[in-house]
């Protein structure tokens, strides 16, 4: 049978799945942990600043104008760029001065009476967010947990590969595959969420992947990069440090606003919501048709054996 035309009835597919279904049910609970805390740390400088006080000063004197300030701060740091002074109507608030260089940010705090540079922002995490951040990167586990979370990564980016594979329905049913449709039964429903999910936001998906797994082992990729630079110069190693720093930018969501940051949230849960309907389909599918007494009394729709494999 063709691929394209019949995939479903091509045994290499099946095999695929397999491998997709039981990579899936494995990784379930680590799938779940990293989709939460990843979303749950996309606004991390937001809390921190949120949770954080700002420092109070004692008032002596006139206040400095935001020029002053700027060009005080502009002198401490001449490699960035001052783009933004936040002067808070409290007279004993300390100000906070925004500075940036390539896309990164970095928050200090001043005095806005005598101009001195009283440190960062937030000099230091709440625990609450340390506790999320170790969770997400290291599992709680330091150097083993961060090994193990790359492993975890590598079957995550196998998953991402292979439900591209088993996704793919045939010439004639693949736009299908890509909507969720509402006038359906509950279990066509949940099929179409998780096909649907899968297509949008594969490019997604593959890059946390990749991204976790440069992350827990960066030697492979940083080989990489020398290999550009033995090839190309110097313009090769910029080319590949550029491309790693912005896949760990996106990754964290550090490359854009707020609506973007709140767009990476929603989608940061797609891989426990990706998780959850799969497991619902396996167990309505496998698990409650083996169970003893009365079948249950709703079925998935005839034709969907054709496109569940779970149902042949």
């Amino acid at each position: 049978m063709s691929w394209t035309a019949n995939p479903q009835r091509v045994w290499l597919r099946s095999v695929i799945f397999q491998v997709h279904l039981w990579t899936g049910l494995i990784l379930g609970l680590y799938v779940v942990v990293m989709s939460a805390t990843g979303a749950a740390i996309v606004f991390r400088g937001e809390l921190g600043h949120a949770l954080t006080p700002l420092k109070t000063v004692v008032p002596a004197g006139p206040r400095k104008t935001v020029e002053e300030l700027t060009v005080i701060a502009q002198e401490l740091y001449p490699r960035l760029t001052v783009t933004d002074v936040r002067v808070s109507s409290d007279v004993t608030a300390a100000v906070e001065v925004v500075l940036t260089r390539s896309g990164r940010r970095r928050d200090r705090i001043f005095d806005p009476y005598t101009g001195k540079d009283l440190g960062d922002r937030v000099p230091r995490e709440p625990r609450s967010i340390e506790w999320l951040v170790d969770l997400h990167d290291n599992l709680l586990g330091g150097a083993v947990g961060r090994t193990i979370n790359g492993i975890g990564a590598v079957f995550f980016t196998m998953l991402c590969l292979t439900g591209a594979v088993i996704w793919w329905p045939g010439n004639e049913r693949w736009r299908l595959s890509t909507t969720v449709r509402w006038n359906v039964s509950w279990r066509r429903f949940v099929w179409d969420v998780h096909s649907a999910m899968g297509f949008w936001l594969f490019s997604v998906l593959l890059m946390w992947a990749v991204s976790g797994v440069y992350l827990a082992f960066p030697e492979p990729f940083n080989f990489l990069v020398e290999a550009l630079q033995t090839k190309f110069g110097a313009g090769g190693a910029a080319f590949g440090s550029a491309v790693l720093a912005d896949l760990a930018d996106l990754h964290f969501g550090r490359f854009a606003g707020t609506g973007m940051k709140v767009a990476w949230v929603i989608f940061g849960l797609v891989p426990a919501a990706l998780f959850a309907t799969g497991l619902l389909m396996w167990w309505t599918r496998v698990v409650r048709s083996r169970a003893p007494g009365p079948p249950p009394t709703t079925k998935w729709p005839a034709h969907q054996c054709d496109e569940d494999p779970l149902a042949s």
